[in-house]
């Protein structure tokens, strides 16, 4: 796969921030931005997030807050889209490059 997503934790309540987590292995130019979409089970509830942190091994990462009025369930990594120096976007999306999935628990 062109990309990696993790997230962590595994299961957070709503209200909580998950981290996600963005490695790639191609040889992208530097990237300028990275947005994350989360997507809850029956597709009610989208969260937007943008990923700007590096950690040491050169992948990208970011907190993204759920909402405190989140459906609980099975979410999903919808798209990530990477916009690079040269302000191309390249979309990766849910079924195709990603398959991460996370849980929302009610508070």
């Amino acid at each position: 796969a062109p990309i990696t997503v993790l997230v962590s934790p595994l299961s957070a309540n709503a209200g909580e921030s998950v981290i996600v987590t963005v490695a790639t292995v191609n040889d992208t130019p530097i990237f300028w931005l990275m947005d994350i979409s989360l997507e809850s089970s029956t597709g009610l509830t989208l969260v937007h997030g943008s990923i700007i942190n590096i950690d040491g091994e050169g992948r990208r990462f970011g907190s993204i807050a759920i909402p405190q009025d989140a459906e609980p369930g099975i979410w999903k990594v919808k798209t990530v889209e990477i916009t690079d120096t040269e302000g191309t976007i390249t979309s990766y999306s849910y079924g195709k490059e990603i398959f991460s999935t996370f849980t929302v628990v009610a508070p």
